[in-house]
């Protein structure tokens, strides 16, 4: 089981440390260039707004079906979930308009877009989740990075060859993302459809959508608070510094080689939801393969922080054009708060897999208030800087809570399987 595991997630590291990096630093990166560091950092800020509240997208509704599909293949609530989303994305449309009214934003088409790219997006995720929760994690690695190759292929003409296509623009950008995302749902449907597994989406079961979402729910409140946590900062720049465009611009600078970086923490979560949920009944299954990814998260992160404060200056020199050495004070910053967003991943993971979601919840909104309380104070006075301070002190606590008490939750389990050992 642990080989099958980690050649499946070989795979997708391997088609993602190709793919994710040239989405970030040949078309993420020069589009900041070329718009400009303010006209992006409000993309930016905007496209963060967008994330914070996409949990309205799902509410847990992919989540809760990867577990519940992961432990019993026969069941299947996919219709169901489909249009619970629907009606949700609805929801959504109407609270970004509510939004854009309140905050006085200007870009109303840029949160259109987004709005639209987090809506597609979303339910791509949710095609995937059943694709993993069938454990075809092969089908899975391919889709997970469609998306981005298809955008890599289109706004490369667009940034290398400008005399034969358009310049590039924040629009542009935008809507070849949508393009994009659409292309790729379509195709995870066809693999979904293709797959026996889909006979199973016409089985009738006696729920309906209410009691659906009311079970999906702790898990999208869950998002909710770890994109909060995560995500608001950006916006809060943006709204709360005297230069906040220009603050949220060198943030986007910096916090974009932590996003990449990040990519490795919510593929191996992505993982490993559907393969502990499925093998949660054999927890010793489970235990070694935690203890290697830990170690790996160590041994990966330690180099990748302090190689990022020894060569903070020649990083920013080669990605950005600005001589402003702002981000490069930003970037072995933003990169340290690395080995917690990793550990919340794994230990995050195994505590939903377990269903301690009130115990994850409980752990997370402290120190997402926490965040949003000393952004708030600080943002004004020190701006990106202060940002960046936050989330290494927020976010490196956050994963060395969860790490302890996902380990007590799994000895916990340990022993009660050991105890029904015995009795039997």
């Amino acid at each position: 089981m642990q080989r099958k595991f980690f050649s499946a997630l070989g795979l997708v590291f391997a088609l993602n440390l190709l793919i994710k990096p040239l989405w970030i630093f040949a078309i993420d990166r020069p589009v900041q260039n070329i718009v400009g560091t303010e006209t992006y950092g409000s993309y930016f800020a905007i496209f963060n707004l967008c994330v914070v509240f996409n949990f309205l997208l799902d509410l847990g509704i992919t989540t809760y079906l990867n577990q519940q599909k992961s432990k019993d293949a026969e069941k299947s609530l996919f219709i169901q979930g489909l249009l619970l989303k629907t009606w949700l994305g609805i929801l959504y449309a109407v609270l970004l308009i509510i939004i854009a009214w309140v905050a006085g934003i200007k870009e109303k088409n840029w949160l259109v877009l987004a709005g639209l790219q987090q809506l597609l997006y979303s339910f791509f995720l949710y095609l995937r989740g059943h694709i993993t929760a069938l454990q075809l994690f092969k089908a899975d690695a391919f889709l997970s990075i469609l998306d981005k190759l298809l955008v890599i292929i289109c706004c490369g003409a667009l940034i290398y060859f400008p005399m034969a296509f358009r310049h590039i623009s924040i629009d542009y950008f935008l809507w070849i993302q949508i393009l994009s995302l659409a292309t790729a749902l379509l195709i995870a449907l066809i693999i979904l459809i293709s797959h026996k597994g889909m006979r199973l989406l016409n089985k009738k079961i006696s729920i309906t959508p209410s009691d659906l979402l009311w079970k999906a729910l702790p898990y999208g409140l869950l998002v909710l608070l770890m994109s909060m946590h995560n995500r608001l900062d950006a916006f809060l720049l943006e709204r709360l510094h005297v230069h906040g465009n220009h603050e949220a611009g060198i943030y986007a600078q910096a916090y974009r080689l932590l996003d990449a970086a990040n990519m490795l923490g919510y593929l191996m979560a992505s993982f490993l939801l559907p393969f502990a949920a499925k093998h949660l009944q054999q927890i010793k299954i489970i235990q070694p393969l935690v203890r290697k990814l830990t170690i790996a998260i160590i041994c990966i992160s330690a180099p990748l922080i302090v190689s990022c404060f020894v060569f903070a200056v020649p990083i920013q020199s080669l990605l950005y054009h600005s001589k402003d050495l702002s981000t490069a004070q930003l970037i072995p910053l933003c990169m340290t708060a690395i080995t917690g967003y990793w550990l919340v991943q794994v230990y995050g993971t195994l505590l939903t897999a377990a269903g301690a979601i009130k115990l994850f919840m409980a752990i997370t909104i402290p120190f997402m208030l926490l965040n949003i309380v000393l952004n708030i104070i600080f943002i004004p006075t020190h701006g990106a800087y202060a940002a960046a301070i936050i989330a290494i002190i927020t976010e490196s606590c956050y994963g060395i809570t969860v790490w302890i008490v996902a380990n007590q939750k799994i000895k916990e389990i340990a022993m009660a399987q050991n105890l029904l050992k015995l009795d039997t």
